[in-house]
């Protein structure tokens, strides 16, 4: 990787953490929301885990 991309690549990592706090926070899963949220044409970001 040449040496631009390189810091190009690391800054926009640097950037997404404020991005993320910028977003509508967390909120309890519901189908009927989630279903909401597309049809907003707004990103959505859905995360979860498991303990398995």
């Amino acid at each position: 990787m040449k040496r631009r991309q390189f810091l190009a690549v690391s800054s926009l990592a640097l950037a997404m953490p404020e991005t993320v706090l910028a977003g509508e926070g967390q909120v309890e899963y519901s189908r009927a929301a989630f279903d909401q949220l597309l049809l907003s044409g707004k990103p959505v970001l859905l995360d979860f885990y498991t303990t398995w």
